[in-house]
């Protein structure tokens, strides 16, 4: 019968949270896409205004209708991307600092009329986009909050489960050592009693492992260090 190893009792029983279905963590995260499209929107209106005033300079110089014609590709590539008309996204901003309410509003009153005039429409955008993106990054500060917020939670809540896996490593980790150490012994007694080490017969097909946790006798062994560590963290009793 093939050997099948038993699975380990880490994950089958464990009920994690998920952190995207966590309340504050979508509402922040609907709040964060939405300002980055936001952006991306001004970015590209100031882009075209840009290309816009660039092409209706008068022409001159030899190189400069090559130039106007991949600035006018450029300008329709940007004009596709820019998004149609919607109606206004429904985002929360309740109890966000005051930098987050100003993107919020911005976005909900995104469908603007703007000025004729390129030179203050372009100011316009500017200003929009400063707003968002001061708004964005606080967001994204939030949202980082949230994470760690959320994951020390979760951690403190495992904590007692990861200190039994602790002390069921450290027991497999003694008894490696314990079978290594005994394995070694048995050859030594062979050759101290004279004979050969006979490893055609008595074949040591090595495991690094065993050989890398080393004994609880040598203070500077894997296995002897990993045990002072849960003793300091009060997982195993001296």
């Amino acid at each position: 019968m093939a050997f099948r190893p038993k699975p380990p009792p880490i994950v089958a029983d464990l009920d994690i949270p998920r952190l995207d279905q966590d309340p504050e963590h979508v509402r922040l995260s609907s709040l964060f896409r939405a300002l980055q499209d936001g952006k991306a929107d001004r970015q590209r209106q100031i882009d075209l205004l840009m290309i816009e005033a660039e092409i209706s300079l008068p022409s001159s110089g030899s190189g400069r209708g090559p130039r106007i014609d991949a600035l006018r590709q450029r300008a329709e590539l940007l004009r596709q991307a820019l998004p149609a008309p919607v109606e206004a996204p429904l985002l929360d901003d309740d109890g966000l600092p005051p930098a987050i309410g100003q993107g919020v509003r911005l976005l909900a009153g995104q469908q603007v009329s703007r000025p004729p005039d390129r030179t203050a429409k372009l100011k316009q955008l500017h200003d929009e986009l400063a707003i968002l993106e001061a708004a964005f990054r606080a967001v994204a500060t939030l949202l980082n909050d949230v994470r760690s917020d959320r994951s020390t939670e979760v951690a403190q809540s495992l904590l007692p489960r990861h200190h039994q896996l602790l002390r069921d490593l450290y027991d497999a980790g003694v008894a490696l050592s314990a079978a290594a150490e005994a394995e070694r012994a048995l050859i030594a007694a062979l050759i101290l009693a004279g004979y050969d080490a006979s490893e055609m017969i008595l074949q040591r097909p090595g495991l690094a492992a065993a050989s890398r946790v080393g004994s609880l006798g040598s203070h500077d062994s894997d296995i002897a260090s990993f045990r002072r560590r849960l003793i300091e963290q009060r997982i195993v009793p001296e």
